[in-house]
């Protein structure tokens, strides 16, 4: 955790993106390419240390020609391709909901408040695994969802929220995950890491 807040407290921005980026810098799209390979890496290291396969090079793919080829083309030790895998976020609703005003309102002040119950909190995550199975990606495209790790969910979204998700997982099946070869989930503090599709697990369950 400290690693990941460290690496987000020396980020800058330029002037014409202070006011929408101000909160949270890691977003800015000059970071983007930079977060999502972070990520990335992020997970090969765990599923290595669960004992799993993971790529051990990748390749990212040109946004501006990859249509609907997902973020990373990745590699096995020998080469052989391992599978596509495409980095999305989602974030908590409430905070997801304060960057909108955020945008609206850029001059007043808004923090991120997690307080009170959410009718649905995996009504994020559910519209996400639908707006991207739409999308008809790449056959064998591996979905990997990130929980935001901006500086405030790093302290309550981590390896409690993953047993949330397996839960509600287990009783209420989210739907489209079958139009990818398999579907990760990294907690925001990138210690705790689920599989949705095929095998609904815990592969790695982080300290709280």
């Amino acid at each position: 955790m400290q690693r990941v807040e460290r690496l987000f407290n020396d980020l800058s921005l330029s002037d014409d993106l202070q006011g929408e980026y101000s909160e949270d810098p890691h977003r800015a799209p000059a970071y983007r390419d930079d977060r999502e390979w972070f990520v990335l890496g992020g997970v090969v290291k765990l599923l290595l240390d669960a004992g799993r396969q993971a790529p051990v090079t990748a390749e990212k793919q040109d946004p501006k020609h990859k249509g609907n080829d997902p973020d990373f083309v990745t590699f096995r030790q020998d080469g052989t391709e391992w599978l596509p895998v495409e980095v999305c976020e989602t974030v908590h609703p409430d905070y997801a909901n304060q960057r909108r005003m955020l945008k609206q309102f850029p001059n007043r002040p808004i923090h991120y408040d997690s307080s009170g119950a959410l009718a649905d909190p995996w009504k994020g995550l559910q519209d996400l695994i639908t707006k991207k199975a739409r999308k008809a990606y790449a056959p064998r495209t591996c979905l990997l969802v990130y929980y935001d790790i901006g500086p405030f969910p790093l302290r309550t979204w981590n390896a409690p929220v993953i047993d949330k998700l397996m839960s509600h997982h287990a009783s209420t099946p989210f739907q489209g995950i079958d139009a990818f070869r398999r579907v990760l989930v990294l907690s925001a503090d990138m210690n705790s890491l689920a599989e949705l599709h095929p095998n609904a697990e815990t592969i790695v369950r982080g300290r709280h």
